[in-house]
């Protein structure tokens, strides 16, 4: 998002004079191209680095503006929620050892942001999504207090005009009925920039766009949501879902989601993509402008293009297309969007140099890349990479279908490699990172799947919750370190950090994957589906799936009569508690009454079970 003033367009004249804005600036842009204005006789690098702000605990810290408050720094900046901020490293020239520098200063950058954080009991976190995030974390008091950001969320929900069901099946399911756009915090990123020189612009955004899906795979870091497995880069749906404009359930012709891959090859230059989005994406928002772009340049000045720009920022591509027109000389650039934040910072400087390497390894004899690879393939490849990482199987040149660790090793690393030689990267740089890069690919040790062994792992004796606690932990105390994802133990038992028992609630502990039966169903029925799936107790709804009771095997056994309904036999006077409940007080609950199960409701709806042997479980566990 752009980070100007932002407003509501509620007028047919604001709308009007912004459109017209917009316009002007095109125009303007292609005056600039036209007379060769753009810098095309250096390359400079940069990146934006997002980060989670945690507590002693690995929980949300809302203290994200309070740390950016209190630095006062341009290059620190809010973020969407009060437990995330970013940082903006300084353009550094494409030669040598830019990749060291850039590792060096992002570094100190974030040691300023871990010292200031420790001022507030918290610590920096490099993740794409924090596994220890629950719903209510992600409440609208978790919402960054920035104006833009309330101004976007309520935005946004206008348009929609109502909720999406929000779905992510990977191999848990996700399934959400709440206001999914609050989600917006939840994930974080590590956006790389290059620049481009202007003539070469369409030929190198086509070619991002190709190797979008086999670089994400090398780098995925976002499994786990909510304590669901779901994609191996689950931020590219939610991402999607949060920032998604369209009316639930309308006829979406013509609509796109504002979060985009793209639908085709870029023909004619950055003029030409900005035509399509202008085109496919309605403005709902402007900034306050009074500048005249045509008037600008036709006194042989630089516009700022406030118009296109900020139109450019409610747009959000995964390889957008940036202007820079601060300075005498504007530049354009490609910002790569997709790749997640962390596991750690070296991971991540390899990840920059393994995309801008690729960037610039491109086959240069190659103009037309659809006569290589149909756009079909390269944004399934995209979508394949979100999902599956690098178990996906990729459309290459001529249709040939690989699998991504072969394409990675065998034909993009050696490609990648050669790029960064052409642009007189160190040696020593180009080793190095690109090292990371193939022993990660090869051991398939990304920043995803070692959390998903870890977690398998720690499910054996943990619950979700503490099996998410230990790896969040891992990664706070290893995310600054130069030792990469790859050499990472996967956790085990031995590796187990439990919360203090004062500190569980019965979100931590409670099972929300429920089998549930109905009122009316034959009670031999609800007996025989108890014994198939080794249930002690299962909910039982109403006609309109609301909990009404609680049937147990112990009370099954107590009657004679089989052919009767559930109702007849079922606990109708049941007590609840909701997520927020300390363990202690659902222990001494069940233990005061007699509980043998205790459903956890949200809003008068089943959100999971508790169990007398769940309560077991964890004492003991703990203990030893």
């Amino acid at each position: 998002m752009h980070k100007h003033h932002l407003q509501e367009i509620k007028t047919q004249e604001q709308h009007m004079a912004f459109e017209k804005s917009v316009l002007d600036d095109i125009e303007a842009l292609k005056f600039m191209l036209r007379e060769d204005w753009f810098e095309n006789d250096i390359q400079r690098i940069g990146s934006e680095q997002e980060m989670d702000i945690v507590n002693e605990l690995c929980r949300p810290a809302l203290v994200g503006n309070d740390i950016v408050n209190e630095l006062d720094r341009s290059d620190v900046v809010e973020e969407y929620a009060r437990f995330n901020l970013e940082i903006n490293s300084d353009p550094i020239e494409l030669y040598g050892g830019c990749f060291d520098q850039l590792h060096r200063q992002l570094k100190d950058k974030l040691h300023v942001i871990q010292t200031k954080a420790k001022e507030h009991k918290s610590a920096v976190l490099l993740t794409g999504i924090l596994p220890t995030l629950r719903n209510s974390d992600l409440s609208l008091g978790a919402l960054s207090p920035s104006l833009r950001y309330k101004t976007m969320l309520k935005l946004i929900n206008q348009r929609r005009g109502g909720n999406y069901e929000f779905h992510i099946e990977g191999i848990d399911q996700l399934i959400s009925r709440e206001n999914p756009t609050v989600y917006g915090g939840s994930f974080t990123s590590f956006q790389i920039h290059l620049q481009i020189p202007s003539p070469d612009f369409a030929e190198a955004y086509n070619w991002a766009q190709l190797i979008s899906g086999p670089v994400m795979a090398a780098c995925t870091n976002s499994p786990i949501f909510l304590g669901k497995r779901l994609w191996h880069e689950t931020r590219i749906a939610l991402f999607g879902q949060t920032t998604d404009t369209r009316k639930p359930y309308k006829n979406l012709i013509n609509e796109r989601p504002r979060a985009a891959f793209g639908d085709d090859y870029v023909t004619k230059g950055i003029v030409d993509l900005f035509k399509r989005d202008i085109t496919n994406y309605k403005a709902f928002v402007m900034t306050n402008s009074d500048a005249n772009s045509l008037e600008t340049v036709k006194n042989g000045q630089v516009p700022l293009l406030e118009s296109l720009k900020f139109h450019n920022g409610t747009v959000y591509r995964w390889n957008r297309p940036c202007l820079g027109t601060e300075g005498k000389k504007p530049h354009l650039r490609i910002e790569n969007r997709y790749i997640p934040s962390g596991p750690t910072l070296v991971d991540e400087i390899a990840n920059a140099a393994f995309w801008i390497g690729l960037m610039e390894g491109r086959p240069k004899e190659v103009k037309d890349f659809s006569k290589l690879l149909a756009f079909d393939h390269v944004r399934a490849n995209f979508s394949k990479a979100a999902q599956w990482g690098l178990e996906s199987q990729f459309r290459w040149f001529e249709g040939e279908l690989m699998p991504a660790q072969d394409l990675i090793l065998d034909h993009l690393l050696p490609m990648a490699k050669d790029g960064l030689e052409k642009k007189g990267v160190s040696k020593d740089s180009i080793e190095k990172y690109l090292n990371i890069i193939e022993y990660r690919v090869a051991k398939a040790k990304t920043g995803s799947i070692w959390m998903l062994d870890s977690f398998r792992n720690l499910r054996k004796n943990a619950s979700v919750s503490d099996a998410s606690l230990t790896i969040t932990s891992f990664c706070k105390e290893n995310c600054l370190l130069e030792r990469p994802v790859h050499e990472w133990p996967i956790l085990t038992k031995k590796y187990a950090y439990f919360s203090p028992i004062k500190s569980k609630t019965a979100e931590d502990i409670m099972n929300s994957d429920i089998f549930t039966i109905r009122k009316h169903d034959l009670l031999d029925f609800g007996d025989q589906v108890m014994q198939w799936k080794n249930l002690t107790h299962v909910p039982v709804e109403d006609e309109k799936g609301k909990l009404c009771g609680i049937l147990a095997k112990s009370d099954i056994s107590e009657k004679s009569n089989r052919e009767c309904a559930v109702e007849e036999v079922m606990l109708k006077d049941f007590i609840s508690v909701c997520p927020e409940t300390s363990f202690l007080e659902v222990k001494k609950l069940m233990k005061k009454n007699g509980i043998h199960c205790l459903p956890v409701m949200v809003k008068g709806t089943l959100a999971g079970l508790i169990l007398e042997e769940d309560v077991k479980k964890v004492s003991e566990f703990e203990s030893s």
